[in-house]
């Protein structure tokens, strides 16, 4: 890496100095910003986390909207459902297909996506969940009876710090499986709804 060329001119008891910055090798791809990376310990409060989460809360119910719209000859609005919801929290731009395979790959998308979908949900509200039954381990009924002979027990405050642990390990680990769920989606989503 060069250092910038600095350059000074005096203009009249004053020095002013400027600078260049070298400018990066052809095909070399810019850092990314400090502001668009999020440190790890702030991912679960992100806006990019909980968008990325309602997607796959959305996909499911956008699913069963598209299939009876494209076996109905509507593949156009099906596919533009599908393409805005990705659009909107995924930040993904999906061009369409060449018209004459479009209803076929519409059609696909919404029918492959559906178990996808269903899975997904199913693991990310569960994983979600863990994380307030955890931390609020003692409001948990049925807590009172029977903390002796749970994870950190034989005493209360054992037993909610243990799971208090286990809490703010979901915490911070259910963002990192969010974003490798919706890539999976949006992978699915560009092959099916995209032009290849």
């Amino acid at each position: 890496m060069t250092s910038p060329a600095w350059s000074g001119h005096t203009t009249k008891g004053w020095v002013i100095v400027t600078t260049t910055r070298p400018s990066a090798p052809s095909g070399a791809k810019p850092a990314p910003s400090r502001s668009s990376r999020v440190q790890w310990w702030r991912l679960p409060f992100s806006a990019d986390t909980w968008r990325q989460t309602f997607y796959v809360l959305l996909a499911l119910p956008v699913g069963l909207v598209s299939v009876p719209l494209a076996l109905l000859g509507r593949y156009q609005a099906a596919a533009r459902l599908q393409r805005s919801l990705a659009r909107r929290y995924l930040a993904l731009r999906i061009d369409g297909p060449a018209p004459c395979d479009s209803a076929g790959r519409v059609l696909a998308h919404a029918v492959l996506s559906l178990p996808l979908n269903l899975v997904l949900l199913a693991l990310t509200v569960y994983l979600w969940s863990l994380v307030p039954a955890n931390l609020a381990y003692p409001l948990r009924p049925g807590t009172m009876d029977s903390y002796q002979h749970s994870w950190g027990g034989p005493s209360l405050a054992g037993a909610w710090a243990v799971h208090a642990a286990v809490g703010v390990v979901f915490l911070f680990a259910n963002p990192w499986l969010v974003k490798a769920i919706t890539w999976l989606q949006g992978r699915l989503a560009r092959r099916l709804l995209g032009r290849g």
